[in-house]
């Protein structure tokens, strides 16, 4: 339990640093420096371990973390890729109208979670039936024959004048490969994601765990969930902006829903990471 009668002083990893003699969360040492609006206290003054030891006795010590953009950017794009985990209302896909009521999903989550191939790119299916249609890619399985990059479809034929099966129209090839190549990096990153927070959550833990305080633990976990919810409504946004100014393909609209996921994955590491310091210091 902090003295309620020290001087709280808020240190960061900058330029100029001190060795600290004394335990800073746990920590024989840390490489600090004052902040620059404490440099009127008389720990500024300090210039060695022996000077810091004595002029501290009367103040606690807090680290830290300054927040960084490339890590929040790189944690941004890393969870761009949860606009997979969902779908989206759809009114228009490759140039073809469709009536209320239709969405689109960029994955099977389904799937993965039996462990059953998923090779269908975007799908387009009518909320409360069984009519979908869908982009494929696969070599033919079984008895039937059909091209590698191909359309799944059930009761749809109407609004896309293609069979089950069909082959993908020549004009529209090039988009769907792309939306391919996008998908395949996608799942990579969303696995990342999963793989580092995983990491950073089980620090945490071992680190609650080692100084008895459930702090640690709560801001990471503050920081985990902000930055994955802000991920997700950034893609829906991202998603409804680019209906709107008419992104129709599949590329488009993932391309959309990434920025959007950048964007709100940046934002919640930001905001997560300032209320989990919040925590860690005890405020």
């Amino acid at each position: 339990m902090a003295d309620q009668n020290k001087t709280k002083i808020r240190c960061q990893n900058l330029s100029n640093v001190y060795k600290l003699p004394c335990p800073v969360y746990g920590k024989s040492a840390y490489e600090i420096e004052i902040e620059e609006t404490f440099n009127d206290h008389p720990l500024s003054n300090a210039t060695n371990a022996s000077d810091f030891d004595m002029l501290s006795q009367n103040s606690e010590i807090i680290f830290i973390k300054p927040t960084n953009m490339t890590e929040a950017g790189i944690n941004g794009l890393l969870k761009s890729s949860v606009y997979q985990l969902t779908s989206y209302p759809i009114s228009n896909f490759q140039g073809v109208s469709l009536p209320k009521g239709n969405r689109i999903q960029f994955a099977e989550v389904s799937r993965w979670l039996n462990r059953i191939s998923e090779t269908r790119l975007a799908t387009v299916y009518k909320k409360g039936s069984k009519s979908y249609y869908s982009l494929d890619a696969h070599v033919p399985q079984g008895k039937i024959s059909h091209s590698f990059y191909h359309v799944n479809q059930k009761g749809m034929y109407n609004f896309f004048s293609q069979s089950n099966h069909g082959s993908i129209p020549a004009n529209q090839i090039i988009p769907v490969k792309t939306l391919r190549y996008i998908k395949i990096g996608g799942r990579i990153f969303l696995v990342a994601a999963i793989i580092v927070d995983a990491g950073m959550l089980t620090s945490s833990a071992v680190k609650s765990y080692e100084t008895g305080s459930y702090r640690p633990l709560a801001a990471q976990t503050v920081r985990t969930a902000s930055s994955w919810a802000a991920a997700w409504a950034g893609a829906k946004a991202g998603v409804a902006t680019g209906t709107m100014l008419g992104a129709t393909t599949g590329p488009g609209i993932v391309i959309c829903a990434i920025g959007g996921g950048i964007v709100g994955g940046l934002i919640g590491f930001m905001a997560g990471d300032w209320i989990g310091d919040k925590i860690e210091e005890g405020y």
